[in-house]
């Protein structure tokens, strides 16, 4: 015979105070996400670059290094440069095999200069073709090549030693006659400074939102200053090339180093004017979004481009810059979010008196939010996989929402007949074991039940992961803004009876509020992403704890 779920008796009518203050919380979040939106979308000026044109740029096809088996075509490569030729003088390569090769004469017919790369990595054939095609390129085209970079960050991937390195070097110098160096992040020059003598320039990579402690755009360019002198004095004589520097445009913040488009452009512009003030030379990192690296790196790793994947410009180098010329989208989806859910109230009978008006401010904090998760959403998955994953947590989400609107709803109407929560792995247990049917755990209060459980998870998951490992993982404000609003009002701010949570979600709750207090910490106080993060879970995670060391007064 299967249990039921529980019925509790209708609650009694909620105190205006507790509706207002219900009404207050959810405005409060509509009015930040839409002032958010606003502020995105005024334009900032900022310092031109003089002529509209960079020195060099980083550049790899638009798709990716994995383009088709027999590598990228010389049409891509055509059309990618034509774009180019309009921003910079010059071209830094990063591989000289996979159809690079045709790369250096279609240079040299759109007037671009090219600093030809020759990767090195773990494998000693693949190193080889490399190296030897490489070489080729260059004896053929050394009419459009300014240097040959050796080796792109071999030492900071702990791919190589220094003395293979230096052999590499010596031979491609022998036998091309061209300027050879080897690039690698500043610090890592300075563990390999071995090489300086086999070198004829030095290429160090300064990028200050990567930094082991990153640095606000506000300080990128002083400290890039400091770091430039540092190395100059510790390799007096050589020559130093930035053979890396820019700013993302996407992705999580570090500390105080925010990714954006505004920011992406001042970092840009404003080193760009001192570079060409005390005569620089210098590449920007980088041409064209490179998606597939935030398989590796996080959703930052793909968008350091100064173009997106697709080859539209992201910012312009000169005149006012705009942070998202798509906001005004969020007033829409307010507005729309707020006409729909008070016509939903109005029809409904349950939802008498100030009903509607509780619908109409919730849809408007839910699609001003819902326009932010969009956002957040878009760059940040790379897969049908991770679409899906993304899509069931927003889904499930926006189901504990709307149900805590219809409950409090029917509160102040003074009609609740409330089917309480559950712990949802008693919940899941129970349809299992076959006590309860499955139909019976999906519907109501079981299903609401079965998603806080989910919710803590996840929380408590990406909170322990970012405080252990956090350097590549996204804040996911967006997404659990609004199943924790849900649950802390309908714990908090309302009178329906919620019984206790199973030991299971007070596990998840301590697990995800030691995580948030370790996290805030290892961020600091200049991080508003990571602390609306934390903030989040800490209320869901007191909230849970509170109601389980309540339960026995409450029965």
């Amino acid at each position: 015979m299967s249990t039921p779920l529980p019925v509790r008796p209708p609650a009694s009518r909620p105190t205006g105070a507790r509706f207002i203050a219900v009404c207050a919380v959810l405005l409060a979040i509509a009015a930040a996400q839409l002032a958010r939106h606003w502020r995105s979308g005024r334009p900032v000026t900022l310092p031109d670059v003089p002529a509209g044109r960079l020195a060099c740029m980083s550049y790899t096809p638009r798709q990716g290094p994995q383009i088709t088996p027999g590598g990228v075509s010389a049409a891509r490569i055509e059309a990618d440069l034509a774009v180019l030729a309009a921003e910079t003088r010059c071209v830094r390569t990063y591989s000289s095999v996979r159809g690079m090769q045709a790369l250096p004469p279609i240079a040299r017919r759109l007037g671009l200069r090219v600093l030809l790369g020759i990767w090195i990595g773990t494998d000693p054939a693949a190193n080889e073709e490399d190296v030897a095609t490489g070489i080729a390129i260059a004896r053929r085209d050394r009419d459009v090549i300014d240097g040959i970079v050796v080796g792109n960050e071999v030492l900071l991937r702990h791919e190589q030693p220094v003395e293979l390195l230096r052999a590499y070097l010596e031979r491609v110098r022998r036998e091309t006659g061209l300027p050879v160096t080897y690039a690698d992040v500043w610090e890592f020059w300075r563990r390999g400074a071995a090489l300086a003598d086999a070198v004829d320039f030095i290429t160090i990579h300064i990028l200050p939102y990567w930094e082991d402690d990153p640095v606000a755009v506000e300080a990128a360019l002083q400290h890039l200053r400091d770091v430039h002198a540092r190395m100059q004095r510790e390799f007096p004589g050589k020559r130093l090339f930035i053979g890396e520097t820019g700013w993302p445009t996407q992705g999580r913040q570090r500390e105080g180093a925010r990714p954006g488009i505004v920011n992406a452009a001042r970092y840009v512009r404003e080193f760009v004017a001192y570079a060409n003030a005390h005569q620089l030379p210098y590449n920007i990192i980088e041409a064209y979004d490179q998606p597939w690296k935030r398989a590796a790196e996080g959703t930052v790793g793909g968008y350091w481009g100064l173009f997106d994947a697709a080859g539209r410009s992201k910012y312009p180098l000169q005149g006012p810059v705009i942070e998202d010329a798509h906001w005004r989208a969020g007033w829409y989806a307010a507005i729309a979010g707020a006409l729909l859910f008070a016509g939903a109230g109005a029809a409904s009978r349950a939802t008498r008196g100030r009903g509607p008006v509780l619908f109409a401010i919730a849809g408007l904090a839910g699609g001003a939010v819902a326009y932010a998760q969009w956002r957040y959403h878009l760059p940040a998955n790379r897969s049908a996989a991770e679409w899906a994953w993304s899509l069931a947590a927003m889904l499930g989400g926006w189901w504990l929402y709307l149900r805590t609107v219809v409950n409090i709803a029917l509160e102040h109407a003074g009609s609740a007949t409330t089917t309480a929560y559950l712990p949802g792995a008693q919940v899941l247990r129970d349809a299992w074991s076959g006590r309860r049917p499955l139909r019976g755990t999906l519907a109501g209060a079981g299903l609401d039940s079965v998603l806080r459980l989910a919710l803590l998870f996840g929380v408590a998951y990406v909170s322990l992961g970012l405080a252990l490992d956090g350097r590549f993982r996204d804040f996911p404000v967006a997404t659990i803004l609004l199943p924790v609003t849900a649950l802390c009002l309908q714990y908090w701010a309302t009178l329906t009876p919620v019984d206790a949570p199973g030991i299971e979600e007070a596990t998840l709750a301590a697990i995800a509020l030691a995580a948030a207090g370790l996290v805030m910490v290892l961020e600091g106080p200049r991080n508003g992403t990571a602390w609306l993060w934390c903030l989040s879970s800490t209320a869901l995670a007191l909230t849970v704890l509170h109601a389980r060391m309540r339960a026995p007064r409450q029965q």
